[in-house]
Formats: structure tokens, sequence, C-alpha cells
């Protein structure tokens, strides 16, 4: 019997591979038939069987209409898409920006226009296939969407990376990336930053984009005006660009800790567009979408910009405030729509202002990029006009590949349910079996907005792009969750380390640990994650060491935060640096990790308990 049953299920797991291929095989046109098969099968418009396998069962489809799933996806350029999206709205604002606190208006014709040149300016000065344009911009000017349209139309690509990095990791990013051409604003220009970029990189020009740039020691630092002029009668042979090739290189830390560039494709940038305005979101065009996030990360890039200007929104691009004027700056723009973190919505709950306060005009209020606590729910529950929005996914997928897109697609404790045209599984990441609704597994996404892969680096490539027996190809997250009988993701830890710190940043402890293990006379290093005590609900790293006792134990602390502040952004800042005699291990010989934080945070709850005394 037990053979037979061992028979059984080999025959079972066989048929289904072939299933699972004839699939892969369909084409687009048939993979719609199929999907709206699919959607009557969940809502019970029909009865035939399941397999139990959520990837091949699709029961979320239920929560789409018909069109959602038959409109044709965009296959060109995001230029392209930007620009046939709002062929109509060519008289209405675009860009609602401000610099030395004037406020400017630019319609979605006059966006166009300063697209075009400087489409032409890079291509002329030689940002062109295989050279892209690198920056370090504020999230307040427009030049971060200029060089991004237009690098698209030169058939170039582009990257920035956060303000405020330190000069020594910014001359690496650059030396990582094939550029020559780096844009900056005053609020980061000096003079000793312009000297270190010209003496330790292949940098050919520095343009400052600040309508008054700070004055230069050098003439190959230019200002965006002398930029633009360079485009000026340009002749631009034609450029012969697929969806497919690199439009933007996004920065990110894998499972080691160590910074991977993720190269995207316009697919990335329109597909997952697409999938936002085919859903139940409360679109329309005319409405305000507030942006306080540079263009770093391909969230803000697609999420927070490319999506409003394909749904002929207005993108308002403002810095981010500090923390006590975050309220006022809602109310002062009030934007139909927000997407923010958890802290930020906080902000605005213990602000004074209230639900009705809002009702006027927040349509959508939507976080991601962190896992939040039921508390904190109940709290955006009670507060915001609208229900909670929620996203996941991950740069290497381009963005998120899972949402809450309407109050039936919202339950407490879940993520929400995949994009229409993304596959989420659940599979053991060992033997790459699937797992059936309810078990617990490595999220994986299947999509059409995959990245291309980690620039320079196929070996991390394969680990997280990797081709089942079906031939497919998923991105293995290396989350842990599930998926219930409806669809529904739900998140229950991670397998790679990652601290996710206030507001909404990934410290990869690894990193830390790599750089702290250089510092004179520390043996072990350990990087942990620690309640945050100044930020409740969040985390901090907090580095556990074992050291030489030959050296100082207070030296030794300086030399690490000087590592740190030298290598790590403010939002890396060690808590706590503890000195130990020896670190914990497990039988397996890794550390025990959890056994330190269990160490740490009770250690910090009784401090707390004494400061009562």
């Amino acid at each position: 019997m037990e053979k037979e049953n061992l028979q059984s299920s080999n025959n079972k797991r066989e048929q289904l591979l072939e299933y699972r291929k004839k699939i892969q095989n369909l084409t687009y046109e048939e993979k719609v038939k199929r999907d709206l098969y699919l959607r009557d099968l969940a809502l019970g418009n029909i009865q035939g069987p399941r397999t139990n396998f959520p990837s091949l069962d699709k029961v979320h489809l239920a929560y789409f209409k018909e069109e959602h799933i038959q409109n044709p996806l965009p296959t060109m350029s995001a230029t392209e898409y930007l620009k046939e999206m709002n062929k109509n709205n060519l008289d209405l604002v675009a860009l609602d920006y401000e610099e030395d606190s004037i406020k400017y208006i630019l319609t979605y014709k006059e966006l166009f226009e300063n697209i075009d040149k400087t489409t032409l300016a890079l291509h002329k000065i030689g940002v062109k296939k295989g050279n892209l344009a690198f920056g370090m911009l504020p999230s307040n000017l427009p030049h971060e969407l200029y060089l991004l349209y237009g690098a698209g139309q030169a058939g170039s690509a582009v990257s920035f990376v956060v303000q405020g990095t330190p000069i020594e990791s910014l001359c690496n990013s650059i030396n990582a990336l094939p550029t020559e051409f780096f844009f900056i604003s005053n609020d980061d220009f000096t003079l000793e930053l312009e000297e270190a970029i010209y003496k330790n990189t292949n940098i050919k020009n520095i343009i400052n984009v600040s309508k008054n740039p700070i004055k230069s020691n050098d003439e190959r630092t230019i200002s965006w005006k002398q930029f633009i002029e360079y485009g000026y009668n340009y002749q631009m042979p034609p450029i012969n660009r697929s969806s497919y090739d690199l439009l933007f290189m996004a920065k990110t830390g894998g499972s080691t800790g160590e910074p991977k560039n993720v190269m995207i494709n316009d697919n990335g940038f329109n597909i997952i567009v697409y999938q936002l305005l085919n859903s139940h979101l409360d679109y329309n065009v005319g409405d305000r979408w507030l942006r306080v996030w540079a263009l770093f990360s391909a969230s803000a890039a697609i999420s927070s910009s490319h999506l409003a200007l394909c749904a002929g929104m207005v993108n308002i691009l403002r810095k981010m405030p500090a923390p006590e004027n975050f309220a006022s700056l809602i109310m002062e723009e009030k934007p139909n729509h927000l997407c923010l973190v958890s802290a930020l919505i906080d902000l605005l709950i213990y602000s004074g202002i209230t639900k009705e306060d809002l009702e006027g005009f927040v349509k959508t209020a939507g976080i991601g990029g962190e896992v939040i606590t039921p508390q904190f729910e109940d709290r955006a529950e009670k507060f915001l006009p609208c229900y909670l929005g929620y996203g996941y996914g991950c740069t290497e997928n381009s963005s998120s590949a899972v949402l809450r897109m309407n109050k039936e697609t919202t339950i407490k404790g879940k993520i929400g349910i995949p994009y229409v045209k993304t596959l989420l599984g659940i599979f053991d990441p060992d033997t790459l079996e699937e797992k059936e609704f309810n078990e617990e597994g490595e999220v994986c996404i299947n999509s059409y907005t995959p990245m291309i892969g980690y620039y320079k680096d196929e070996e991390a490539t394969k680990e997280v792009l990797r081709e089942h027996s079906d031939g497919s190809i998923w991105i293995h997250t290396g989350d842990l969750g599930y998926i219930d009988d409806l669809g529904f993701l739900k998140a229950t830890g991670r397998m790679k380390r990652v601290i996710s710190v206030y507001p909404a940043d990934k410290v990869y402890p690894e990193k830390i640990e790599a750089a702290i293990s250089k510092v004179h006379g520390v043996i072990k290093v350990s990087v942990i994650a620690a309640p945050d005590e100044n930020h409740e609900e969040h985390l901090a790293p907090v580095a556990c060491i074992v050291i030489d006792k030959n050296y100082s134990t207070e030296q030794i602390r300086e030399n690490i935060r000087i590592v740190m502040k030298n290598q790590f952004p403010p939002y890396a800042t060690l808590q706590d640096i503890i000195i130990k005699e020896e670190i914990p291990y497990m039988a397996s010989g890794k550390a025990n990790l959890k056994a330190m934080e269990r160490d740490v945070e009770e250690g910090m709850k009784l401090a707390k308990k004494l400061q009562l005394l």
C-alpha cells in the first residue's frame, strides 16, 4: 500500500509538471483566456477541478474585473508610455515643485519639452547605450525625472544615490558603474566633494542643476543651463531601444549584506504601472500625488512618480520636512494619494489633525517596505478616511508585487493579493516544489517585471532568479510566508538577515560586521536587532563585540563610531556597542543571534525598571 501511495504521488507530481510546462508554452492571448476561466472558477460562476497550488489556481483573480485581465500590456519605452498616456493631457499640470522657497508649475507639454531637451544634451555629451547618467539629487527638483526619461530616449539609463552619502562611498558607487557624468544640486555640492570626485573617479563633468549653482574651482563643473545648451541644434541619430533594455540602476543590499546594483528595464516601469492602473485603485486624471522621496529607489521612481505621471496626475515634489512639520505639509498640499511609511502616518496620527481633516482630499494611503504591527493597523484604521493600502515586493521585481487595492482586499494581518499579471507562489527553497494553500515556505514572484539582473554579478543573479523544473523563472525573495485559500499573502519571517530601521530604511548586519571587524582590537563581532529606544515599533542595530584586552575599550568604541560615520548613512547608526566575553554559538557553529537579541531586550527592560525606581 505504501509503495502504491508513493507511485500515485509521483504520478501526480509528473502530471502537474507537464501541466506547468504546457502553461509556459501558452501565447499571451491563451494565458488571458485561461485567467478569465480561473476568475470564473474562483467566483463560483463555473465548476471545475483545482490543483490547490496558489500559482496555478490564481484564486486572487476573483477580485479583478474582466477588463483588468483583458487589457493589453504596454510594449514600449517608459518615455513613450508616459507620452502616450498623456497625449490628451498636454495642458494639464504634471509637476508642482519647489526651489529656494519658490513654487513652480509645469504642464505635461512643458515636461515633455524639458525631457526632449535633456535627451539631446545627454546624447551629445556622451550618455549613450552603455554609459549611464549618475546623480545625487533632492526630491523637490524635477531634474531626476528629466534625466530618467531623457536617458531612456537617448538609449541609456540612470542611477541615483541617496543624499548625504559620504564622499568615499559616493566615489565607490561611481566607480562601480559605467558613468562619466555626475548630477548634483547646491544641497550637496562642496569644493571638497568636487575635488574628490575628479581625483578618485572617471567623472568627466559634474553638472550642478541648481538655478544659482555654487561657484566651482574646476572648469569641468558646469551648470544645468550649460548642459542643456550642449543639445541645441543637435541632430540625434535614430535610437533603437527595446523595452527590455536597461533604464534604471537601483542599489540594494543582498543576503550577504553587500550592496548590489539592480538593473531594471522599461518593462519594469511600465508593467508595474499598468497593473496598478488595471485594478480597483481610485486613481484619476488631475489627482494630486505627493512625493517626498528622491528617486534612488525603484519604488520611489515607479510607484511615486511614473505611476502618478502616467495616470495624468499632478506629481507634487517636496523635500521630506522635519517631523514636526510633516502634518502641516499634508494640510497645505492636500494630496489625494499618499505613499508613506508607518512612522510618517504615525506623525499624522499624533499631530492633532483628525480623520475629518483628511476626508476632503485623501483617497488612498499606502505603505510598503516594512512589516507593520497589528497595533499600527488599529491606529491607522481609526485615523485614515480610507483603507490602509499595503504593498509587498522587492527591487528585484522592479517594485511591489502584492497589494491591497480596496476594502475588499484588506484583511488585517494579511498583506494583500498579487497584481493582476503577477504570479505568487510559496516554494521549498531547496527542492523548489510549490507549497499548497496555507503551507509556509519561501515567497517567490513570477512576473513580467523581473530585474535584468545584478550588474556584473551573474552568480548572485542566479541565486535570486532561479529556473524551476517547468522552465519558469522565479524571483526568490528570501521571505517566509503562506498564501491562504482566498489568495492573500501572510508574511511570517525572513530567510535573510536585515534590520528595518526608522523611518523605512534597511540595514544589512553583515555589511556592518565586515566594517567593524577591520577595527584594530576587535576579535569577533555580531550585529543584531534591538528595539529602537527613540521610535516605538521600530528596530535599531546593536553591535556585540569581543575585544583584545590589550586594547582600550573606549578607544575601540570610538574607532567603531568613526567607521560607522564614514562608511554608513545616519540611519544605520549603532544604538549601542556591547562588549562581550564571548559570542554565543548554536550547535551548527553559527552565532546565536536570537539569544543575543533576547539578552539585549531583557537588559533594556531592566534598565527602564531601574529608572522608574
